[in-house]
């Protein structure tokens, strides 16, 4: 086991979270819901199509205790489209949590990853988030 703590990771949290609904997207996706629903209104579950507009992100914790909020984002700005920052202490993850891994690994594995799907631009039906 590595004894430096800042380059192992001990949990990272899958957390999701609602897009903002004042887009056209949104209103298509609420269209068809509507029509889904009054079609068929037993069948169709309520916002079914509008619960496809979420985004998700990558809570890493570190075993010294920071928090690192890792997501991909359509911002030219960031470097591959990616953001990785740390979170300050009590800051909301921003979202809800979902899926949650507990282990052991190492930093160097985290920063390879990012820097592979760097490589990948943002784009809304292959790598959106």
């Amino acid at each position: 086991m590595n004894t430096n703590a800042e380059n192992n990771v001990t949990k990272v949290k899958v957390v999701l979270s609602r897009l903002p609904g004042d887009n056209a997207l949104s209103g298509f996706m609420g269209f068809l819901d509507f029509v889904g629903e009054s079609l068929n209104p037993n069948g169709h579950a309520r916002g079914r199509f509008g619960s496809w507009m979420t985004h998700f992100a990558l809570i890493i914790t570190f075993e010294n205790g920071s928090r690192w909020k890792l997501e991909r984002t359509d911002n030219p700005a960031e470097e591959g489209g990616i953001m990785y920052r740390m979170l300050r202490d009590n800051e909301d993850d921003g979202g809800v949590s979902t899926i949650e891994w507990t282990g052991e690994k190492q930093k160097s594995k985290i920063e390879s990853f990012i820097m592979d799907q760097r490589q990948f631009s943002y784009d809304f039906f292959g790598k959106n988030c």
